[in-house]
C-alpha cells in the first residue's frame, strides 16, 4: 500500500526540515510534535488524522503567522511518485502513433518510459519509431464481423486477447516484475475508428493493473477544434463516460501538429511531476473528464512588475484548458488547478500570486518555467470544443 511510503517520506520531510533549518522553538517545537505523531501513523485513516491537524493550525493562524510547517503537499507527491517509477504510452490510430513517436527522448527525463502502438494485422503500412514495440492484433476476422471499421477493430482485438484480458505482448510488457507500479497513458483520437478499442482495453489494462493497485489507467482522447461526434463515435465516448474504466481522463482539442504536441508536453510534464494527473479530492466532481493546457512561463528576473505580471498573464491565457463548459455557470462549477513549475533554484516572484492566489508551485532542479492548467468535473454533455 503506497500509504507506507508517503508516510515515511513525511517524515523524513519532517526531520529535515526541523533540524536545517533555525526557526523559533514553537516552529521546532511543532515540527517535533510533527515527527513523533507521523511515527505512530500506520495507515490512510491516520494519516488524514495528522494532514487535518497541521490543516487547523494553518488556517486559523495559531501563531498569528509565524508558523510555517514543512511542504507536506509536496512530501506526499513525492511518496506517490517514487511509487510509481515506470510509465508506458498505448497510441491508438494516427493521432496516437504521432504522440508515442514524439516521446522517443522523454525517456531520460525520469523513471522508465515504454511505448507501444496497436495496429491491425494486414493494415496499411505505418512508420513507427523504432523504440516504439509495435502490437499487431492478429485475430481471425473471418467469423460475422460487422462491416464497420471500428466493430472490426473491436473483434480482433477481443480475439488477440490472452488469459490476462490484455494481448498477451501488452500483457507481459506493461509492468516489469521489479516494478511496483505503472501509469499507462492511453492516447487515442475522439473520430478515429480505433477509438472503438478503448473501452475493452481500458477494462483490460485496470484488471490487469488490480483495479488500481498496480498502477493507474490515463486516458487522452484528443479531437480537432468541433468535430463531429456522431453515431458509433459519439455512443462510444458516452459509452466511457458511463462506465468510467479509467483513472484519470482528458480530452484535448487543437489543430494540426499542435494537438500532438500539446499531448506529448503534458505526458513529459507528469514525468516530472506527478501532481498534475492527481485530483485533490476536495471537491465531488460534476463529470468525470477533464483536460489540460501548457505554456511556457516567463522567469521574472530584471523585469518590472507590471511587465512581468502582462507576460505571465500571456502564459496563463496560453495554458487554457481546450474543452471547457460552454456556460459560464457551469464552468464556475468546475473545480481547476494551476501549476507553476520552476527551476529549484529560481521560485517566482511573490507578484504572480496576485495574478492566481490558488497558484501550487513545484520546484524541480534544472525545469524550465512552465504554467500548467487541469481542469476537472467535465461532462460531454455540457461541454464545447474551443
Amino acid at each position: 500500500m503506497w500509504t507506507d511510503e508517503v508516510i515515511e517520506t513525511l517524515r523524513q520531510t519532517v526531520a529535515v526540515e526541523g533540524a536545517a533549518v533555525e526557526r523559533g522553538p514553537l516552529y521546532l517545537d511543532l515540527t517535533g510534535r510533527l515527527e513523533e505523531a507521523l511515527a505512530n501513523v500506520t495507515g490512510i485513516d491516520g494519516l488524514k488524522d495528522v494532514l487535518a491537524a497541521c490543516s487547523i493550525v494553518l488556517h486559523e493562524g495559531a501563531l498569528g503567522g509565524g508558523l510555517v510547517l514543512p511542504d507536506l503537499s509536496r512530501a506526499i507527491s513525492e511518496g506517490i511518485e517514487r511509487r510509481t517509477f515506470e510509465t508506458s504510452v498505448i497510441g491508438l490510430g494516427d493521432l496516437g502513433r504521432e504522440v508515442v513517436v514524439r516521446l522517443k527522448d522523454a525517456a531520460g527525463d525520469s523513471g522508465v518510459l515504454h511505448r507501444f502502438f496497436l495496429e491491425l494485422e494486414g493494415a496499411r503500412p505505418q512508420t513507427i519509431d523504432e523504440g516504439v514495440l509495435r502490437v499487431v492484433l492478429e485475430g481471425s476476422l473471418e467469423a460475422e464481423v460487422s462491416p464497420r471499421y471500428g466493430d472490426m477493430l473491436r473483434a480482433a482485438y477481443r480475439a488477440a486477447s490472452g488469459s490476462k484480458g490484455l494481448p498477451p505482448l501488452l500483457a507481459d510488457s506493461l509492468l516489469s516484475p521489479t516494478a511496483p507500479s505503472v501509469t499507462v497513458h492511453v492516447v487515442a483520437g475522439i473520430e478515429d475508428p480505433w477509438i472503438a478499442l478503448v473501452p475493452d482495453l481500458l477494462f483490460d489494462l485496470r484488471s490487469s493493473l488490480a483495479w488500481g493497485k498496480r498502477g493507474r489507467a490515463v486516458l487522452h482522447l484528443l479531437t480537432r477544434p468541433f468535430p463531429r461526434l456522431r453515431g458509433s463515435f459519439r455512443a462510444t465516448v458516452e459509452e466511457i463516460e458511463k462506465k468510467k474504466p479509467f483513472d484519470d481522463a482528458f480530452i484535448i482539442s487543437a489543430g494540426g501538429e499542435v494537438l500532438a504536441g500539446l499531448v506529448e508536453g503534458f505526458i513529459r510534464l507528469s514525468l516530472r511531476v506527478p501532481e498534475v494527473l492527481f485530483a485533490t479530492g476536495e471537491e465531488k466532481p460534476r463529470g468525470v473528464f477533464a483536460s489540460y493546457g501548457i505554456a511556457s512561463a516567463p522567469e521574472g528576473a530584471g523585469e518590472t512588475t507590471d511587465r512581468y505580471l502582462a507576460r505571465l498573464d500571456q502564459a496563463f491565457r496560453g495554458a487554457a484548458p481546450s474543452w471547457v463548459p460552454a456556460d459560464a455557470v457551469l464552468g464556475e462549477l468546475a473545480s481547476e488547478r494551476v501549476f507553476f513549475v520552476h527551476p529549484a533554484d529560481l521560485p517566482p516572484p511573490g507578484v504572480a500570486w496576485r495574478l492566481c492566489p490558488e497558484m501550487v508551485p513545484i520546484g524541480i532542479e534544472g525545469f524550465e518555467p512552465t504554467l500548467a492548467r487541469v481542469q476537472r468535473g467535465l461532462k460531454l454533455a455540457d461541454l464545447r470544443l474551443l
